[in-house]
């Protein structure tokens, strides 16, 4: 069986994408763009990677930085982690006109407490006032296309909604990883 060159692969599937999108090839400098592939197939799955490629050329607003610049690999190896946000990001099937796009989010009535707690890093509130995702899923929606991306500080607060892990928790894990003695290596003994 021989053996796949993943980067190569996914170079042309960049370049066919590209020449679909606006009928032109795109200047394929192979040594640069395969080792940029390679970067980013060791940091995103390569299932996930064929659908990242795919997406970066659609009409989608977390695109839009892409098409300014001509969606050079360069660029898009920088903005991986925004599109594969940007792919999972769950206010996608929210229409315009239900965001209300010329509210700001930490004015608009329906996510502004919800704002507001993660301001204050208030997650005790957060669990206890939030009930459902479609709030999480407006703020989301409103801040993407407002913004253009989602703060880590939402995505962190988010993820600790959904589980049942408090702040103290949290930190008290954090400071075992930092705290825990590494273990001095054994000296191998040559023969």
């Amino acid at each position: 069986m021989a053996k796949q060159n993943y980067p190569k692969l996914f170079v042309l599937q960049w370049s066919r994408n590209y020449r679909d999108k606006y009928g032109v090839f795109y200047k394929i400098n192979w040594v640069y763009d395969t080792l940029l592939m390679r970067r980013l197939i060791s940091k995103v799955p390569k299932s996930d990677l064929v659908k990242v490629i795919d997406f970066a050329f659609t009409n989608h607003p977390a695109t839009q930085f892409l098409r300014i610049n001509n969606h050079q690999l360069r660029v898009f190896s920088r903005s991986i982690s925004d599109l594969l946000v940007a792919m999972k990001f769950k206010g996608n099937y929210i229409p315009d006109d239900e965001l209300r796009l010329d509210i700001p989010f930490w004015q608009d009535e329906r996510v502004s407490r919800l704002w507001q707690l993660i301001v204050r890093s208030d997650l005790e509130s957060i669990k206890s006032e939030v009930r459902s995702n479609a709030v999480w899923d407006l703020l989301y929606a409103k801040i993407q296309r407002q913004d253009g991306f989602i703060p880590a500080q939402v995505e962190w607060f988010y993820e600790l909604w959904k589980s049942d892990e408090t702040l103290e928790r949290k930190a008290i894990k954090h400071e075992r990883r930092k705290r825990r003695p590494k273990l001095p290596q054994k000296k191998k003994v040559g023969l």
